[in-house]
């Protein structure tokens, strides 16, 4: 996906270009579509945006991407060790079994 940024007056207007396809930027479509591993292409700025708006809106999307996708080398982690039950008992504050979690309830 691409964004094109530009500016009426003092408002930042974002739309999305999909393949040919342009629409209105939509938030919550937008972090679905990161969510669903779909990255940004391109950032496309009209003229009228100047250098410290476009540094701005570039942090902006770097902390929006940084919240949303999960680095490989995390999801590796959690593959190689999906269930920390260190932390599961620390959170709930019970000592909590493999069997509770994959089936064979018991209590301790």
């Amino acid at each position: 996906m691409k964004l094109l940024i530009s500016k009426n007056e003092e408002d930042i207007l974002v739309k999305v270009k999909k393949d040919t396809i342009e629409s209105e930027f939509n938030y919550i479509t937008f972090v679905d579509d990161l969510c669903s591993g779909e990255g940004i292409e391109e950032i496309v700025y009209s003229d009228g945006i100047v250098e410290w708006e476009k540094d701005k809106i570039n942090d902006l999307i770097d902390k929006i991407k940084e919240a949303i996708i999960i680095d490989e080398e995390e999801i590796e982690e959690h593959i190689e060790n999906p269930i920390d039950f260190g932390i599961v008992e620390e959170l709930t504050g019970k000592l909590v079994e493999e069997s509770e979690i994959f089936g064979d309830t018991v209590e301790q």
